[in-house]
């Protein structure tokens, strides 16, 4: 009974352990023996020794000794024991094992469903003993196993769906360095798995970034945790070459990776992106502090809150200088009020843009003209601020000044020739019939008069022709000149001028290219900025004449108005005399503007300097301050040819009569009776004749030649160039003599003598009429 007690015991307890496995599926709690044979006769034996192991007081050998003799004993009386037990046991347990043999073997079938994986499979077994509870359990272990199961198929398609359509790429790096797992995007970029796995890594690894890559695997291995970045460049399967950015986690020691888990992603887009971004950062870092602009940020009250460092140097501070201070304190105390209203109107209309010009005082306290541009914006904390480029328009301001007084002048030189050519014919009238009365009156007080109203008469012309002069309507007659031998013949006129307390020096270029102009109308030039220069030292001082060759580029005409890039000859007058202040440089080629005390000056020597030289095709430039001097440079355009020798003045010849017939035609009536009078004292036929529409009868009329048509430039209806066409067409070989009060582009061209035309500025003289007829009907032209 002890050994079947012993076999229940046991049976008993290791059935309990497998349902407590069945219920808790720990499958490391209890090792289940399949079979457990346990001899009868060593149970007994097991007993005996323990109840011999109680007894108390007796000896070793005894007891030893009693052992064998009850073993000897028992021996014998076992054995007809073991065989009853053997007989009644066998036979229990034949019926057992047929009894347990079947549903033992259901178990048995689920157990091999469950293997396989059908999980669903369920034991059916009837009663209520051990292996009943047996398979109760093992049937709430199936289905606790199915659905572990589920969850684990759904986790497990969720991490594939997560795996198969990240953007990033999955790998894992053996520790050799091949790569032991590809995950399909990275696949689909690097090339198949066939391809790629077995591989190692840095086969794709571009070579100049392989020590990185090594230099990476080298830090991930000795980190057990933490991850490990790296960039580096991949070689995809259409051969271009990308940038990856990878973390790295050191998973070599876990059995189921074995290997470096790399997380990477494509970073190629981004890299070119942000070098963009740094690029667009530098070209408005450039253009914010290079570009020569100033850009001031301020808020609604001016204060200065950035600005660029081309803005700050232009104000001759530096940016932190000006940043917390008000941007109206730089400018003039005039315009404060002004720019104030304007940022009040950006804060108030802030859609609008608005545009402005003040002045501005820089640091070392000049004044310069700003136009400026502003709009209202938000700063990077929400507060309105007032965003202003700003242009230094100085440069700017001045040459718009200019350009003012050039207009103006042009305004005054074109009201001042058309009084001219009208003054010029009175003018002529007058010195004409005064000339008349002192030739025929005798008496002493009537001659007196008429020598007064010819004096008058004299200086009314100079007047008058300093006005033609300015306006640029005189007719000058060109020719190829250098001007070095101009100075030289009127350097002794020009010593006895200035006075001995004044030293004259004169520089003249050795190499001096000609120019083309009027030789009588240079030396007006410079005698009257002679005579200025002299005026401007009356306590003496230095004068210089200097002359040479200059080239200028459009940089250098670019602060000149209306002065063109080319190669002239410069002629420059300095003086070292009391200068001219800013003002009086502004006015100072106007007519009939001058410093002088009354009854010096008429005002109209460099305005007649200013008309010369411009109708010359050149330009005149003057710089000057008070107490250090005047310069004037007059630049004339260069010529190829080379100069003419001047010829010596030719003198009225001593007789200008003659019998020659005179067509003349002027449409002033006193002046044309005048001209008529003259020529006839001087034996001259004369046809007189209005306008020119009673020409064409006079030359049909007229039966013998006509030698000589004189005849003015402007007449009402046709002009006097039309109508010597129309004369030379009906009498060929006729000479022509043109009078004028200013120049017409009917004969001149701006002003210039066309080649082979012969004329006669007004106002002239009798005598002067008479030997320029002389003169025309002799030439041979």
């Amino acid at each position: 009974m002890a050994s079947l007690d012993s076999v229940r015991t046991m049976f008993s307890a290791q059935l309990d352990s497998l349902v407590a496995l069945g219920r808790t599926g720990d499958w490391t709690a209890v090792q289940l023996r399949s079979r457990s044979r346990i001899p009868l006769a060593d149970v007994l034996s097991d007993g005996l020794v323990r109840d011999i192991d109680g007894l108390v007081g007796i000896e070793k050998k005894e007891v030893l000794e009693s052992i064998r003799r009850a073993q000897v004993q028992a021996s014998w009386t076992l054995v007809g024991t073991d065989l009853l037990a053997i007989i009644i046991v066998g036979s229990l347990g034949l019926l057992v094992t047929m009894n347990i043999a079947g549903r033992l073997q259901q178990l048995d079938a689920g157990a091999r469903a469950l293997a396989r994986g059908e999980f669903q499979h369920q034991v059916v077994v009837a009663g209520n003993d051990e292996i009943a509870r047996l398979a109760r359990v093992f049937n709430e272990m199936a289905s606790h196993l199915f659905s572990l199961y589920e969850t684990l198929q759904e986790s497990e398609a969720h991490f594939r769906s997560l795996i198969e359509n990240a953007r990033d790429f999955i790998l894992i790096v053996a520790d050799d360095g091949t790569l032991q797992y590809v995950s399909p995007s990275a696949e689909r970029m690097m090339g198949s798995k066939s391809l790629l796995l077995g591989k190692h890594l840095v086969d794709f690894i571009d070579s100049e970034d392989a020590p990185a890559w090594r230099d990476f695997c080298a830090r991930v291995r000795q980190t057990a945790t933490a991850h490990t970045s790296v960039e580096f460049r991949v070689r995809y399967g259409d051969g271009s070459l990308r940038r990856w950015e990878a973390l790295g986690n050191n998973l070599l020691q876990e059995p189921a990776v074995s290997g470096i888990v790399l997380n990477a992603r494509d970073i190629t887009d981004r890299r070119r992106m942000e070098e963009d971004l740094r690029a667009s950062e530098e070209r408005y870092r450039v253009l914010y502090e290079d570009t020569p602009s100033m850009y001031f940020t301020v808020n609604p009250e001016g204060t200065v809150l950035s600005v660029n460092q081309f803005g700050a140097a232009q104000l001759g501070y530096s940016p932190s200088e000006l940043v917390g201070r008000s941007l109206l304190d730089l400018c003039c105390a005039e315009d404060k009020a002004v720019a104030q209203a304007h940022l009040n109107d950006c804060v108030t209309n802030p859609v609008r843009i608005f545009e402005w010009e003040l002045r501005k005082t820089r640091k070392d306290g000049t004044v310069r003209w700003s136009r400026e541009i502003a709009r209202a914006a938000q700063n990077t904390d929400g507060r309105p601020v007032v965003r202003v480029v700003c242009e230094d328009i100085t440069e700017v301001k001045r040459l718009e000044e200019q350009l003012r007084q050039s207009q103006k002048m042009e305004a005054i030189g074109t009201l001042s020739g058309g009084i001219a050519h009208d003054f010029n014919n009175l003018l002529t009238i007058i010195k004409g019939y005064s000339r008349l009365v002192l030739e025929g009156v005798q008496v002493e007080k009537l001659r007196r008069h008429a020598e007064c109203i010819d004096e008058a008469a004299d200086r009314a012309a100079a007047l008058t022709s300093q006005l033609l002069a300015f306006s640029r309507r005189q007719v000058l007659q060109p020719k190829n000149i250098n001007l070095n031998a101009l100075v030289t013949n009127l350097s002794k006129m020009l010593q006895r001028l200035i006075g001995e307390d004044v030293e004259m020096v004169t520089r003249n270029a050795p190499d001096l290219g000609a120019v083309k102009a009027d030789p009588s109308q240079i030396e007006q030039v410079i005698m009257n900025l002679v005579v200025n220069a002299r005026d401007a030292m009356p306590k003496g001082g230095k004068l210089c004449i200097e002359t040479g060759n200059v080239d200028l580029d459009e940089v250098e005409v670019r602060d000149r108005v209306g002065m063109l890039p080319g190669r002239y000859v410069v002629l420059t007058i300095s003086d070292t005399g009391m200068g001219m202040s800013q003002e009086t440089l502004a006015h100072v080629f106007e007519p009939f503007f001058t410093t002088k005390e009354m009854g010096r000056g008429t005002g109209l020597g460099l305005s007649m300097v200013y008309g010369i030289v411009k109708q010359s095709g050149g330009y005149i430039w003057v710089y000057s301050e008070l107490e250090h001097g005047t310069t004037f440079k007059v630049y004339l355009p260069r010529v190829e040819e080379p100069a003419e020798t001047l010829p010596l003045r030719r003198h009225a010849e001593a007789s200008t009569k003659g019998t020659e017939t005179i067509l003349l035609v002027e449409d002033n009536e006193q002046l044309r009776e005048l001209a008529q009078i003259a020529l006839a004292t001087n034996g001259y036929q004369v046809l007189a004749a209005e306008r020119a529409e009673s020409v064409t009868s006079v030359c049909e009329q007229h039966p013998g030649p006509i030698h000589l048509l004189i005849t003015d430039v402007v007449m009402p209806g046709i002009g006097g160039y039309e109508l010597a066409a129309l004369v030379v067409a009906r009498r060929p070989g006729i000479k022509v003599l043109y009078m004028s009060g200013y120049s017409n582009d009917a004969i001149v061209n701006h002003g210039v003598l066309a080649a082979g035309t012969f004329f006669l500025q007004k106002p002239f003289t009798l005598a002067a009429l008479a030997t320029k007829v002389r003169e025309v009907l002799d030439s041979n032209r």
